[in-house]
């Protein structure tokens, strides 16, 4: 058994990639690129009793991460034979949480994971980049943060938040640009070259 402050440090960075890159959307809508699920909310949460058009507090959006991720792990868990290292938990976490547990059980990333290679575990991250039949560029971005932490020795330093984006929230919509001041025409405009 590790050591409570280990286990923090793990979710709290887990937190923090799957957080970047599912966003954090205030209210309940139905998912565009489709899982099986009809509706998400929050940090791409799809579990529970929400109804279309509900809203949460980020406070709120926050505890539901924190508290799901350890019941990804606790899921995809079982499926892994072979030992692995806190940055290999939060990359593996992170994918099952946008993929499904069951998905990742029966992914390549666990053939080659549970066959002792570490390093081609970590490769089959980018495999994933697709829902729907289609290439989705924000996919392809978070498995190659995902294969970045994944392939960090465990005690090396990592920078997690590296190959992130920048954190958005789809609620809240950006200050319009102010348009340049138009130049004042003068008396004879058309004959100004």
């Amino acid at each position: 058994m590790k050591p409570a402050s280990k286990t923090v440090t793990w979710a709290a960075a887990c937190c923090t990639l799957v957080g970047a890159f599912e966003g954090c959307d205030l209210t309940a809508k139905v998912d565009k690129i489709g899982t099986g699920h009809p509706l998400t909310w929050c940090h791409g949460e799809t579990i529970g009793n929400a109804h279309a058009g509900e809203r949460f507090t980020k406070a709120e959006c926050d505890r539901m991460l924190t508290a799901r991720l350890p019941q990804y792990w606790t899921q995809i868990e079982p499926c892994i034979h072979v030992e692995t290292n806190d940055n290999e938990k939060i990359a593996y976490t992170s994918t099952a949480y946008n993929i499904g547990s069951r998905g990742f059980c029966a992914s390549a990333m666990v053939r080659k994971l549970n066959a002792g290679d570490h390093k081609g575990a970590c490769d089959a991250l980018m495999l994933y980049t697709h829902a729907s039949g289609r290439f989705i560029q924000g996919l392809a971005n978070r498995r190659a943060a995902e294969r970045k932490v994944c392939l960090t020795p465990s005690g090396a330093p990592v920078d997690r938040t590296a190959a992130m984006p920048k954190l958005r929230h789809h609620n809240v919509k950006p200050f319009p640009k102010r348009a340049p001041k138009p130049t004042p025409l003068t008396w004879a405009w058309w004959t100004e070259k």
